[in-house]
């Protein structure tokens, strides 16, 4: 099960979420260590967490989870991590995120080996994120046709704000790009900062949907910030019903984070969206605004 979707969606708390009801293996912090060979890892994993009753290895308390995080990264043994170094194992990616320059080279077979192994070790289904593979999303198929892809989504306006937040925790500026360059970047990246981020969010979104397109009915699942954080059992159950896995524990309902956003900021988001929405070239959009900067 890959959870696909623009960075600061939701992916992260939707990750924590399902590792937190104990349905699914998931790669670990510790797992995220040995990512190269992910069996391995989940076996080590294994003696240090599971197999350790009388805490002689790492202290009481160390196999919870909990719904805090960092940019994406949530802390303890135990804790989710995105594993983007396993993606980008086995595949390299280029300026932008939809070029691969390892197409043909792609060891399919062991792919799909790391995977079972961590199904394998603990006798679950697996989940983990793959927002790397945005764009190639019918190669992900093509490799996990039994797959399940979890799509997040959030108001576009508050995930390019959180965008532009990030920026500043993870480079110290607002100038400088956070998260994967879509294929559109050389064309954006002139824009204001704002608009960049907004149009970050609408290409990435745009580009999953064109990806779920040709997927089987049943394949894809749209997960909602909003619901995710007000409504988590209605996921877990379908997912129980789906997949024939109990869950083990739900956690508490969330308020769904609302960032008050400029009001200035919110006028220009909201004309450069209702061009882009009524089908004016991406080009355009871009110019007027290039202009404006």
């Amino acid at each position: 099960m890959f959870i696909l979707g623009c960075a600061r969606s939701g992916s992260t708390l939707l990750l924590q979420t399902l590792a937190y009801s104990g349905m699914f293996a998931y790669p670990s912090n510790i797992i995220s260590r040995f990512h190269a060979d992910p069996y391995i890892g989940a076996l080590i994993h294994r003696i240090l967490l599971d197999l350790d009753p009388r805490h002689e290895i790492l202290p009481e308390g160390s196999s919870q989870i909990g719904f805090d995080s960092i940019l994406g990264r949530s802390k303890g043994p135990n804790a989710p991590h995105d594993f983007g170094y396993f993606w980008r194992g086995h595949f390299q990616f280029g300026h932008t995120q939809d070029q691969l320059l390892n197409m043909a080279t792609v060891d399919r077979a062991k792919l799909r080996s790391d995977i079972a192994g961590l199904e394998h070790v603990f006798d679950r289904p697996v989940m983990m994120k793959a927002m790397q593979m945005n764009w190639h999303i019918g190669l992900l198929y093509e490799i996990f046709p039994d797959g399940l892809f979890l799509v997040t989504r959030r108001n576009i306006m508050q995930n390019a704000w959180s965008l532009l937040r990030a920026r500043v925790t993870y480079t110290g500026s607002e100038d400088h790009w956070y998260s994967f360059r879509p294929p559109e970047y050389e064309l954006i990246k002139g824009m204001p900062n704002w608009e960049q981020t907004i149009a970050q969010v609408w290409t990435t979104q745009k580009a999953i949907e064109l990806g779920c397109t040709n997927l089987p009915e049943g394949s894809v699942l749209p997960v909602a910030y909003d619901d995710l954080c007000q409504r988590p059992g209605a996921l877990l159950e379908e997912l129980q019903e789906r997949l024939g896995t109990n869950v083990v524990q739900q956690r508490e309902l969330m308020e769904v984070k609302v960032s008050s956003i400029p009001s200035d900021l919110v006028d220009r988001a909201t004309s450069m969206l209702a061009e882009l929405d009524s089908g004016v070239p991406l080009d355009e959009v871009v110019g007027r605004r290039r202009s404006d900067k």
